[in-house]
């Protein structure tokens, strides 16, 4: 390979761009989302399986350490080690879409009787507390406003070595990366209007952070308060093995076969915005990447190049408790039930929904797609790139370990509960079926720019680089994927 593409796939270790998502349908709230691995975007990524094996700089005065003229044709070990630390927020306002509520965060719990639960925006109160033996409660007919403004941040570093195994197969090489990193949620839950209902005998903000009311079990899963969960892991970790396809004194290709180890921690689906880092399935997979230099100045000192990467991976099943969801009914997971018959005794103690929708599910990820092109130009030390990348998911697949029994869960609607008669509180109460559940995490599409800033020293004994960069991450659907940005630091070594 010769000295421009060298120094050109050396540079390429600045690369940069991530995309961090989530994903909610826009008919209910979701209480588990699918936040986007930070190693599945392409902040910490270089071009790092066609990386040229950089001969060691000696000049013809360059001795050794006993005073002997150097080899100049003696080469490096073919190591290549970066090192990535990143910063990456949420944009204040977008996460609360994911959870089901309009643009500005705000749900209104109604205290009006028999208020229809069919939007995203309104709530019955009377769906939640446990009305008076006879009329509706005091403190039931107020209407409380809950607004959320929740954001997700994550800090860490990445760390990624390719290895040059040219001595066994000419054109092979081995990369091998991973990240830890530390991930807080937080819901920002602001509370307008709220007291103390004179029946159940809390306020609603300290019922849905968990505290029991009179006449019903605590509320367990999806819980909402404005305490920060805060989580730090290893965020998976990824191999790959590529093989140079062609090598062109102005453009190289190379295909490559990889696998994503999991090392995810477990959700408990406690809190409606769980603070995860990693994934749980195995992912398989393949691409093909390739460079081409498109301009060199007359001095050499001025070089432009264009690279691209397409890779697919399929992701394999693996267990996870999720809080479920019921189509066409919002917040569902937060109102009460009760079990095995509409005609139990109904002073009998109720049970928030959450209890009975928190399942363990086979989680079935399937395709997903991601594509990344970039153009970049150095001068001289000086490196700059602006890129692209799509990260495209297939809709899940996913079915309960444990298969659901119809017939033994009933949601109260508004006002069911103002008489202690099964007979005519009947009607009242809507019977979840299997076919009502909402597991699956919709298909997802994120789109990113990103640009880097670096200094690159390829005439080094050692070449090396620094950079500095940002991006922005956003989805043609809000509704599907928040919107986020990143700024980041690399440094990168050829040993």
């Amino acid at each position: 390979m010769n000295k421009t593409i060298k120094q050109l796939l050396v540079s390429l270790m600045l690369v940069s761009g991530t995309c961090m998502g989530a994903i909610s349908t826009t008919d209910t709230n979701r209480s588990f989302m699918s936040m986007q691995s930070s190693r599945d975007g392409a902040t910490h990524k270089a071009y790092m399986p066609v990386l040229a094996h950089a001969k060691k700089n000696c000049g013809d005065d360059k001795m050794d350490k006993k005073g002997k003229k150097a080899d100049c044709d003696d080469e490096n070990i073919g190591l290549s080690l970066m090192f990535t630390g990143f910063y990456n927020r949420t944009k204040d306002g977008g996460m609360a879409k994911y959870l089901g509520v309009n643009g500005s965060g705000a749900v209104t719990f109604a205290g009006t009787a028999n208020t229809d639960i069919t939007t995203n925006n309104s709530v019955s109160v009377n769906s939640i507390f446990r009305a008076a033996t006879t009329g509706t409660s005091a403190g039931a007919t107020i209407d409380r406003t809950l607004t959320l403004n929740p954001r997700s941040t994550s800090f860490g570093g990445h760390l990624d070595a390719v290895v040059d195994l040219n001595s066994m197969v000419e054109g092979l090489s081995f990369w091998a990366g991973t990240a830890v990193v530390r991930r807080s949620n937080e819901l920002n839950a602001a509370f307008a209007g709220d007291v103390t209902d004179a029946t159940a005998g809390v306020t609603l903000a300290s019922y849905l952070s968990g505290t029991k009311q009179a006449g019903s079990a605590a509320l367990n899963y999806a819980k909402i308060d404005t305490n920060k969960r805060t989580k730090t892991g290893l965020a998976n970790v990824d191999l790959q093995l590529a093989y140079k396809l062609v090598e062109k004194e102005k453009y190289s290709m190379a295909a490559y076969i990889e696998v994503m180890l999991p090392t995810g921690n477990k959700s408990e689906a406690k809190d409606l915005f769980e603070a995860l880092v990693g994934d749980r399935n195995w992912r398989v997979g393949g691409g093909v990447n390739f460079d081409c230099s498109c301009f060199e100045n007359d001095n050499g000192d001025g070089k432009a190049s264009f690279r691209g990467d397409v890779k697919a991976q399929y992701g394999m099943k693996a267990d996870q408790l999720r809080t479920l969801d019921v189509a066409g009914v919002a917040w569902a997971k937060h109102l009460q039930t009760v079990t095995g018959s509409t005609t139990q005794v109904l002073a009998a103690n109720l049970v928030p929904a959450a209890t009975a929708l928190t399942q363990n599910v086979k989680v079935d990820p399937r395709w997903m797609v991601k594509a990344l092109a970039s153009f970049m130009y150095q001068y001289k030390e000086m490196a700059y790139e602006a890129g692209y990348q799509l990260f495209a998911k297939q809709e899940e697949n996913n079915t309960l370990v444990t298969p659901w029994t119809n017939g033994s869960v009933y949601l109260l609607q508004p006002g069911a509960l103002t008489t202690q008669t099964p007979a005519a509180n009947a009607a009242s109460f809507k019977e979840i079926k299997d076919t009502d559940l909402v597991m699956n995490v919709d298909s997802q599409v994120w789109h990113t720019f990103f640009a880097t800033i670096g200094y690159v020293k390829t005439d080094a004994e050692y070449p090396w680089s620094v950079a500095l960069g940002g991006d922005y991450n956003f989805s043609n659907n809000a509704a599907r994927a928040p919107r986020s940005w990143d700024v980041y630091g690399k440094v990168g070594v050829n040993f």
